[in-house]
């Protein structure tokens, strides 16, 4: 799979430097596993805890991105940080709806992208976190369609 954005790789190949615990989640996964569509942003599940998040913040700092003045203590409670602008866009997240990270970790796929290996979530939680996470308008219309096709392709499989 070939990512869009030369800075998604920047940015993925610095949290693996820092050795933060992190997959791949939203739209880039839902094309991985077969979803014929486009996304510019590239969304990333963390680990919601303090440590990860001290790695998180220290990543960020590296890539001489604007911190908000935030903790690593926050990356205990569930938190979404945007950067960027698409098609550089990306959003960190610690938290799936109905899931517990450690669950979807254990059950991820790890991948190469463009020559990086990073975990991405397993088709059926992905499939769960978009039947759960109930976003609003046309968002909420891609993660429906999203659905429906990963569910086909999961039927296909069997």
């Amino acid at each position: 799979m070939k990512l869009q954005s030369k800075e998604h790789i920047r940015f993925l190949k610095t949290l693996i430097k820092f050795d933060v615990k992190f997959l791949i989640i939203g739209g880039h996964a839902a094309i991985y596993h077969g979803v014929r569509r486009t996304t510019s942003d590239l969304d990333i599940l963390v680990e919601p805890t303090k440590h990860n998040g001290e790695k998180i913040i220290s990543s960020l700092h590296f890539l001489q991105l604007e911190v908000p003045d935030i903790l690593p203590l926050e990356f205990e409670s569930n938190l979404v940080l945007s950067f960027g602008f698409e098609p550089d866009a990306v959003d960190i997240i610690n938290y799936a709806p109905g899931l517990e990270y450690d669950t979807i970790y254990q059950n991820s796929i790890i991948v190469d992208l463009e020559k990086v290996q990073v975990r991405m979530i397993d088709i059926r939680d992905l499939i769960r976190t978009k039947e759960l996470i109930n976003r609003p308008g046309e968002k909420a219309l891609l993660d429906k369609y999203d659905v429906e096709v990963l569910k086909k392709i999961i039927h296909k499989k069997i």
